[in-house]
């Protein structure tokens, strides 16, 4: 019972997370581009991109890994969750190579949006402060 209730906790809050950097994506591309211009915006998308890409790998590293530990049947090879979990920073730092060479204003936007998921998890941890007495914390 306690499981079901932990895995519907965080599922429910890796929605929310996703949905926030969605909606600070919206909401942070369209002023970028036009108070720091379009270079800047572009450098935002591409790194809120990455971002939310880099999110989902570290979420499929950490369960995969979880599984690995528990000995479930579904084994994934250790070189899939070693490539999948350092994938994550090569990515970011190959993107922040070639885009150096646009521009950098590119540059800057890149690097704001690749913090795209840490606003998210800052919201999410406003939002659990909030319900989280009504929410999970009673159930378990």
């Amino acid at each position: 019972m306690d499981q079901v209730l932990t895995e519907e906790f965080l599922l429910r809050a890796y929605r929310r997370l996703q949905s926030a950097m969605a909606v600070l994506f919206l909401i942070g591309v369209f002023p970028i581009s036009a108070i720091y211009g379009k270079e800047t915006g572009v450098g935002f998308a591409i790194g809120s991109a990455v971002s939310a890409l880099s999110f989902m790998w570290l979420k499929q590293s950490v369960h995969t890994l979880a599984e690995r530990i528990a000995r479930t049947e579904k084994k994934s090879g250790a070189s899939a969750i070693v490539l999948r979990f350092f994938g994550r920073y090569g990515l970011i730092g190959l993107t922040g190579y070639v885009i150096t060479f646009g521009s950098h204003h590119r540059l800057y936007g890149f690097l704001v949006g690749l913090q795209l998921w840490v606003f998210a998890l800052l919201i999410e941890a406003i939002y659990e402060a909030v319900h989280g007495s009504t929410g999970f914390s009673q159930r378990v």
